[in-house]
């Protein structure tokens, strides 16, 4: 049970990644900061060093180790693990009628460590998303089209059930 969630999760982290990287080099093309790197001074510059703008600002948003998709990726797959959980726990607690209900806000807070060790585990322990990412890439088109479709749908699962379990508090 444990490696099919596992798997799960790294699919929609990779999926999440995936869509961020694309986005990133979207604004890279309308970005005027990018156009710094046609000024001779600032390319001399660059290549001094042996780089290029393009080069450092892709380091910085597209790796898959310290980048900033990354963590925003991370971000969001946490907080999708949360989502579950929360609304999950929010739901139970109103439906067992209890004489003393648990407050919304103990749930919130026993809602973030489950799902950070969650995370912590199924993804970033010895950084098996990586492992997992070097799969995926492999995959044909196809596969990844129906890792994408599951991915938005796990997504707007998770934020609908989040909003809807607004009603239980």
């Amino acid at each position: 049970m444990y490696k099919v969630v596992e798997f799960y999760l790294n699919v929609v982290h990779y999926c999440i990644f995936k869509f961020l990287n694309r986005l990133s080099k979207a604004i890279d093309k309308i970005n005027p900061f990018m156009y710094l790197e046609k000024i001779p001074r600032i390319k001399r510059n660059f290549e001094k060093h042996g780089t290029s703008l393009t080069e450092v600002v892709n380091k910085t948003w597209l790796d898959e180790e310290r980048g900033f998709n990354i963590m925003y990726s991370t971000a969001i797959v946490t907080s999708l693990i949360f989502f579950y959980i929360y609304s999950f726990l929010l739901i139970i607690n109103n439906l067992l009628f209890l004489t003393s209900n648990i407050s919304w806000n103990s749930i919130f807070f026993f809602s973030i460590i489950p799902a950070y060790l969650i995370y912590h585990f199924a993804l970033d322990k010895n950084q098996k998303y990586i492992s997992y990412f070097r799969k995926f890439d492999k995959k044909t088109k196809e596969i990844k089209r129906g890792y994408a479709i599951f991915s938005f749908l796990i997504i707007l699962f998770s934020i609908l059930m989040f909003i809807l379990s607004f009603q239980f508090i």
